[in-house]
Formats: structure tokens, sequence, C-alpha cells
């Protein structure tokens, strides 16, 4: 029921191959129209038809390379966790996430005698986690 009480929503997928849903191409149009009417605006006279078929074309065309590009990151990541190099990717996270733990290790270090403040009376103390 919360969720009928927003009203229609727009089913906003993308297909495997970059093809999109008709939500897609109405969101198109309507950022189209609306980036037209704020150059409108902007010049001061109205825009042409033409005008706006640029601004939707680049807009299609900066979508669907986003799109295709999210497909093949998705592709390639996935890749990682089939045979060997689903043991390797492992050890990557594992050595990734000892390394992020570190540097956090190390700012909250370097944040400590900033959040203390540095005199004669804190010298010589060793700060050890």
């Amino acid at each position: 029921r919360r969720l009928e009480s927003y009203g229609k929503l727009e089913s906003l997928v993308v297909g495997p191959w970059g093809d999109a849903r008709k939500d897609i191409h109405s969101l198109v149009q309507t950022l189209g129209e609306a980036r037209a009417a704020s150059d409108a605006r902007a010049r001061g006279r109205d825009s042409s038809g033409k005008e706006l078929g640029v601004i939707i074309g680049g807009i299609r065309r900066v979508l669907s390379t986003t799109f295709v590009r999210a497909q093949a990151v998705c592709l390639v990541n996935r890749l990682a966790f089939l045979g060997d190099g689903a043991k390797a990717a492992a050890e990557r996270r594992t050595l990734a996430k000892r390394v992020e733990e570190r540097r956090r290790r190390e700012c909250e270090a370097q944040y400590q005698p900033h959040v203390r403040g540095r005199g004669l009376s804190r010298v010589g103390q060793v700060f050890v986690q």
C-alpha cells in the first residue's frame, strides 16, 4: 500500500544489449525538453525542433554508452569468480581490506595529537592501539 501511495512508478530498466524500456525513452525526452527550454531562456529566444533533436541525441549517446560500459564492467567483474581467478580475487580482496584497515589506523593515530593537543605535557607519550 505504501508503495502504491507514490503513484505510477517508472521502470528504468536496460536490457543486456543496451536496449531500454519506453520509460527511459520518455525520461530522455523530458530531460531534452527541459534542457532545450533552459537554453532558450538563456539565449532569449525559442529553440527549434532541430536543437531539441541535437540535445536528445546527445543525452541518448551519453546514456547508452554508460549503460553498455556498466554492463561490460559487471561481466568482467563476474569473471573473477570463475576458476583459478576466484582464489586470486579473494586474496586481493583480503589484502585490500588489510591495507584499508592499516590506513584507517594510521589516520586515527595522526588525528589523536590534533584532538588532544600538542604540548610539553604530551611529549614522549606513545599512542598504542
